[in-house]
């Protein structure tokens, strides 16, 4: 039998400005810089269709990989919110409401929706990418 089983290897941000989404993943959300390359431009137009040589930086905290990507020499255009496609992604926490009390004294705003008699958070990354907050 094959092994469906798997995890989630890393999830890919592209971004305008590496500096900034760098500095919050490292400095705000405790993430380790392991290391930077660069894709050349046949590679990135064949997977996304950017006609673009990009620089790639990969993040690591415990078992969680995050990959920024930015163009060299050219401005990528934001997405649609109302697209499909991409919407948010989850990190998870031992205790959400302490982690998301910690982010509000960085100074990262917190979308404290309630779900019944339950809290769920958001926070936004300097990008505007949608990060939930997830307990473990």
């Amino acid at each position: 039998s094959v092994d469906m089983t798997g995890l989630c290897h890393h999830i890919a941000i592209f971004t305008n400005n590496p500096k900034r989404l760098l500095s919050f993943y490292t400095r705000v959300m405790g993430f380790i810089r392991l290391k930077e390359s660069v894709a050349e431009m046949p590679i990135m137009k064949r997977i996304f269709g950017i006609s673009a040589v990009c620089r790639l930086f990969k993040l690591q905290k415990a078992d969680m990989m995050l990959e920024i990507i930015c163009a060299e020499d050219k401005d990528l255009k934001p997405g649609q919110r109302d697209q499909t496609g991409y919407s948010h992604w989850a990190y998870c926490v031992r205790d959400k409401s302490r982690f998301s009390k910690r982010l509000k004294k960085k100074g990262v705003h917190v979308i404290t929706v309630m779900r019944g008699e339950y809290p769920i958070y958001f926070i936004k990354d300097p990008d505007g990418n949608l990060i939930e907050i997830q307990q473990n």
